[in-house]
């Protein structure tokens, strides 16, 4: 019976293993409308990047466990020590990307609520104002940051889409001008494929 489970739990460890090399499915980007240009999150999103904004970083490495995120930086980095003493570069502007696939629609309404309650515990928040792109209608709102924040200001957009809930946020520093325009930019060039992911 030992060698038995033994041996189970041999084969389990391997197919664990296995699905974890598995290589990601190939996008067919012409089929989607994509531009090979755009950067791709995983599989189920494509970015237009605003002009003078670098890619930072892209992990859809969590699209196993229903996460994808990105984000992009502009202007110089500058060292800074973050809000529990670490080392972090602060940029003129940043933007963040996040998708994720919860179990059901009511749970991705419920995630993106979340989200939106979690801002309100570090930014004084303006009422969020519908606005729509590419068929996905996102709930805007301006972020203040409080004194204890390195960044001056934001937009946050976020979306219910089926089971997936997306957030983006652009923050920023004073210097920085056109959050607006950027933010608009932004979103007009996210394109999603959550239900192929």
């Amino acid at each position: 019976m030992k060698k038995t489970l033994r041996i189970l739990a041999l084969g389990l460890i391997m197919a664990a293993a296995l699905t974890g090399c598995a290589e990601p499915p190939e996008l067919d980007l012409e089929a989607l409308g994509w531009d090979e240009s755009w950067q791709t999150v995983g599989t189920v999103a494509a970015v237009e990047v605003p002009e003078g904004f670098t890619a930072a970083k892209n992990l859809d490495i969590m699209s196993g466990e229903g996460l994808w995120y990105a984000d992009w930086t502009h202007g110089e980095g500058v060292s800074i020590k973050n809000d529990v003493g670490e080392d972090a570069t602060l940029y003129e502007a940043h933007i963040y990307l996040l998708i994720e696939r919860c179990a059901n629609p009511a749970k991705a309404q419920a995630e993106t609520k979340l989200w939106a309650e979690k801002q309100e515990g570090s930014y004084t928040c303006s009422e969020s104002k519908t606005a729509t792109y590419g068929g996905v209608d996102y709930a805007v709102r301006t972020l203040t940051a409080r004194e204890d924040n390195p960044f001056d200001g934001g937009i946050s957009a976020a979306a219910t889409c089926g089971s997936y809930a997306v957030s983006v946020e652009l923050m920023y520093q004073d210097s920085f001008t056109g959050a607006d325009d950027t933010m608009d930019e932004f979103l007009s060039g996210l394109h999603l494929n959550l239900e192929e992911a």
